[in-house]
């Protein structure tokens, strides 16, 4: 009789231990695929806010391991940048397009300095966004930021 109680407290206890052990092994959070997926809306909806419309072409996709790792719980960072054409003279305007979808959709925008070609607000959760024109003036951009989010799986990082 002793033998199974000691075998199954031994069982019961390596059961617990296995989860702190594998690393991420509770599934929770969004999937990897659906935070790109909510990246690449969010750029859809500012750019789709300009007049005339402009094309986009992606920069940079990438996953990055979130420093304040949690045993047992997967957290990354997304980050989505693309590139739009937009004439020099026209980036204020197009900005201020843009950041007046953002308040629509209930970011919180924050106030642009003056002379600063940039513009950014909070979306939901830690979401940021952020549109500006290039140092040397030749294009404008647009970065969307999910900040450390739980994701379900280990996404593919870039």
């Amino acid at each position: 009789m002793r033998l199974r109680t000691a075998v199954s407290v031994g069982i019961a206890a390596a059961a617990l231990t296995l989860p702190l052990l594998g690393g991420c092994s509770r599934v929770s959070g969004d999937s990897p695929k659906s935070v790109e997926d909510d990246a690449a809306k969010m750029v859809t909806d500012s750019l789709g806010a300009l007049t005339p419309a402009v094309t986009q072409t992606v920069r940079d996709s990438k996953w990055s391991p979130c420093s304040e790792e949690t045993p047992g719980v997967h957290r990354s960072e997304y980050q989505r940048v693309v590139d739009f054409d937009v004439a020099q003279a026209d980036a204020q305007r197009a900005i201020g397009q843009i950041t007046a979808e953002w308040g629509k959709k209930g970011y919180t925008t924050k106030p642009q300095a003056p002379g600063d070609p940039r513009a950014s607000a909070l979306g939901k959760g830690d979401w940021t966004l952020l549109v500006g024109v290039e140092t040397d003036g030749s294009q404008m951009f647009l970065t969307v930021d999910s900040g450390c989010v739980n994701v379900s799986s280990d996404p593919k990082s870039s």
